[in-house]
């Protein structure tokens, strides 16, 4: 791009996308006046190190002029997720966090939902791990038993089911509870969900209090053991910060070209969760500007935004950033960036958080890298096996036989890598033969080290199949369980390499043949899962 042109930039706040020569969109940026922004790109007064790799493929660069500020951050926000730009943060895929949600009618019940067209009903969260959402809905539904039926199955039964006999429903469907019951274990389950628990402990105390002067020693007995539960919980929450305001603290923590998000979640004045956000190289992004692209993709069609947001940095465009957040939760939120005090204290804790997240990252990486250099240096390999495939074969006594092959890189899974194939015959070898020629006759993404499940034979087809394809630059190896011999209960391993007879054998507790059973062993799962459902077609059909 001709830096002459930038006098034909608007000088107006808008958003501006960087592409390069096929038109492809680099990075989206936003600015109060487009202008001044783009001449910093090639002024230098713009001094981040990923400046210049952004410049070197940078073609042109289109703009779209907006009225407001707010109206920038809007349109970046959905640029950004429509194009999905190498340059920009990017924290999640389409998919939105799952939240928690309360159905409306006489009889509620609660459920996991993962949509942006939100239904009626009152939701709770988002939860970024789906996992975390689960165990809290388990937890719930074992404290406050409410259905869990669809409205279907509540409208067709006409007895209860197994999870009434379980004291997991209070079985409203039958009508084994009155409406006002069932409408007061609602109203505790909200109040548990906005982390009002010491509110819901007291007036559990009061109720079965209540019970027991009514001698209804079995009603009492549970309310009783919902108490234990509880109080069990917030024995393990110790951390009292900010009174009993709701709020979510922000810690951002760099090291090398990896940044760490800590997100903090305070409900009640105590710290209820914790989630940590792991992004690759984004040296072109300034702190503050990390932190507005986490808002702005974290609380988008949020449920529940607290009106007290703790943020380690000053934002460039906090205004227009304040009037989208309340916009979002249709009340007043507050976007503070506390220097002393309680508030403060929290706002740290989010950064250790963050550290600590960030130290055990990299312990993590350190040592899979280990593991690959051992692998390079014990086998002999030609090339740094960053990118593994591994082949299995299964079959249920002979028949439906299938193959896959299963992606590792830089020794974690990389499940898009994963590859299923029917095969024909039943011979173990031939189905090396014919899954080897198919995969690496496309020739697209060869990995540097071929793993194959067997023994020397096996080694030995995958190596003439690779030699008549003309592929070189791929190292293959073999590993075979010794059978007969264990150490200690453990079994032996037997590597075999090609050009050499007798294998290598690894000591059993060597954490490099640790990481080929792991690899070995997901290739063995994948394909037992492959033929499991394959027969089971079958079988159904």
């Amino acid at each position: 791009m001709d830096k002459k042109r930038l006098n034909e930039f608007p000088t107006d706040p808008g958003v501006y996308l960087m592409k390069d020569v096929h038109g492809k969109v680099l990075y989206v940026g936003k600015a109060k006046n487009i202008r001044r922004r783009i001449a910093d790109y090639f002024s230098g007064r713009d001094t981040r190190p990923a400046i210049p790799i952004l410049l070197s493929h940078l073609h042109h660069i289109d703009t779209i002029v907006t009225h407001l500020e707010v109206e920038a951050v809007i349109l970046e926000h959905n640029l950004i997720k429509k194009h999905r730009p190498k340059y920009n943060v990017i924290f999640r895929d389409d998919k939105s966090f799952v939240s928690l949600r309360l159905t409306e009618g006489a009889w509620p019940k609660l459920e996991i939902v993962r949509t942006r067209i939100l239904k009626k009903g009152r939701y709770f969260g988002p939860y970024p791990s789906a996992k975390a959402a689960r165990h809290t809905l388990d937890y719930v539904r074992r404290l406050f038993p409410l259905r869990q039926c669809s409205d279907r199955e509540f409208r067709s039964r006409v007895r209860p089911c197994i999870l009434h006999d379980m004291h997991r429903c209070l079985a409203p469907c039958v009508r084994a509870c009155s409406e006002k019951d069932y409408a007061k274990m609602v109203d505790k389950t909200v109040a548990f969900l906005k982390g009002k628990d010491k509110t819901v402990v007291r007036d559990l105390y009061r109720e079965m209090q209540r019970l027991s002067d009514l001698l209804e020693f079995e009603k009492a007995a549970v309310h009783l053991k919902t108490i234990r539960e509880i109080e069990k919980t917030l024995e393990k929450q110790k951390i009292d910060r900010i009174s009993n305001l709701d709020a979510d603290a922000i810690g951002l923590y760099r090291e090398k070209s990896t940044v760490i998000l800590s997100l903090l979640c305070c409900r009640q004045g105590r710290v209820m969760d914790a989630h940590h956000f792991f992004l690759g190289a984004v040296d072109l992004q300034r702190d503050d500007q990390v932190i507005s692209s986490f808002l702005m993709q974290y609380y988008e069609g949020a449920s529940h935004i607290p009106p007290l947001i703790l943020i380690p940095e000053k934002l460039k465009f906090k205004d227009a950033l304040l009037e989208w957040l309340c916009g979002m939760a249709k009340k007043r939120i507050c976007l503070s960036h506390p220097q002393r005090g309680q508030r403060k204290a929290l706002l740290d804790m989010a950064f250790f958080n963050a550290k600590a997240a960030c130290a055990k990252h990299f312990d993590e990486t350190s040592r899979l890298e280990r593991n690959l250099l051992q692998l390079q240096e014990r086998l002999h390999l030609k090339r740094y096996p960053r990118h593994i495939e591994c082949i299995d074969n299964s079959s249920f006594g002979g028949k439906d036989p299938v193959s896959c092959i299963v992606s590792f890189c830089d020794g974690k899974k990389e499940k898009k890598g994963y590859r299923t194939y029917n095969v024909r015959g039943f011979d173990d070898y031939a189905a090396v033969k014919e899954v080897l020629q198919r995969r690496f006759k496309r020739g697209v993404k060869l990995p540097d080290l071929l793993i194959i499940d067997g023994g020397l034979a096996h080694l030995n087809v995958a190596m003439r199949v690779l030699e008549n394809l003309n592929v070189v630059s791929v190292d293959v190896i073999a590993i075979a369980k010794e059978k007969g011999k264990h150490t200690r209960g453990m079994t032996k391993e037997r590597i075999f390499l090609p050009g050499r007879k007798n294998p290598i054998l690894l000591s059993p507790r060597s954490s490099l043949l640790f990481f080929l059973q792991v690899v070995r062993d997901e290739a063995h799962r994948f394909a037992l899962q492959f033929q499991k459902k394959k027969r089971s077609k079958q079988f159904m059909k």
